[in-house]
């Protein structure tokens, strides 16, 4: 049997290991101790993701492979209207998806 990676899925683990290793291990200590990530670096990754239309995101998850009848309606919606045609990005809407969300009260109002 072989066992070999194609080129593609040797791509995509290439830049989960650079992702991992430049934004990831370098908060690791500040996650452990608190059991939680700040606000200031949420916000940060937020910004960094939006800044690059969500690419960490979409090394796996792209638009095309979406299998829209598996999703909700509301989800099915937004994706091929609001992100097919560019006005928002994955974080827009999926904070918190990946990662617990930080204390976000002092931010969001009531």
């Amino acid at each position: 049997m072989q066992f070999e990676l194609s080129s593609e899925k040797k791509m995509i683990v290439e830049a989960v290991r650079t992702f991992v290793e430049s934004e990831l291990y370098p908060h690791e200590a500040e996650v452990e101790h608190a059991d939680a990530i700040s606000l200031e670096l949420a916000q940060h990754k937020w910004a960094r993701l939006k800044a690059n239309n969500s690419l960490e995101c979409r090394n796996c998850h792209n638009l095309e492979s979406m299998d829209f009848t598996r999703q909700s309606k509301r989800a099915m919606d937004l994706h091929s209207t609001v992100l097919a045609r560019g006005e928002k990005t994955c974080i827009d809407c999926h904070k918190g998806i990946a990662h617990r969300l930080p204390d976000i009260a002092a931010v969001v109002p009531r």
